[in-house]
C-alpha cells in the first residue's frame, strides 16, 4: 500500500499495524514514494550454555588471597589515595592509585549527581 504522507499522519496507528501484519506500507511525499514502514524483528538470543568458557583461563591461588590491607582500605573508600583510589565514575571505573585532578566530590562536565 502506497500512502501520501498527509494520511500517513493522520493513520499512523493504523499503518503501523498493516506493517507489522506482514504488509508493504511505503510513504510517499507528493507521488514519489520516500519511506517504507517496515517492522523491527526482535532480535534471537542463542541459549545461555552454563560452563561454554570452561578452560579458556585459569584462576591462580592468588585470586583467592586477601587483599593486603592498604589496598583494601582503598577499596572500602579509606586511605588518603583520593577519589581515584578505588572505582569510580570520577575517571571511568578504571583502578588507578593516582591522585585525581579534580576536587574531592566535584563532577565531571558529563556526570549528573545520583539521587539517593
Amino acid at each position: 500500500m502506497i500512502v501520501k504522507m498527509h494520511q500517513a499522519k493522520s493513520q499512523l496507528s493504523k499503518l503501523i499495524a498493516a506493517a507489522v501484519a506482514g504488509e508493504e506500507v511505503v510513504i510517499a511525499r507528493g507521488s514519489e514514494p520516500m519511506v517504507r514502514l517496515t517492522p523491527i524483528t526482535p532480535a534471537v538470543r542463542k541459549p545461555r550454555v552454563p560452563g561454554r568458557l570452561k578452560g579458556t583461563f585459569a584462576l591462580t591461588d592468588a585470586f583467592f588471597e586477601p587483599l593486603p590491607d592498604d589496598e583494601l582500605a582503598l577499596w572500602n573508600g579509606e586511605g588518603d589515595g583520593g577519589c581515584c583510589s578505588i572505582r569510580t565514575l570520577c575517571c571511568g571505573g578504571f583502578l588507578t592509585t593516582k591522585p585525581c585532578l579534580q576536587e574531592p566530590g566535584s563532577l565531571l562536565p558529563t556526570q549528573t549527581p545520583r539521587s539517593g
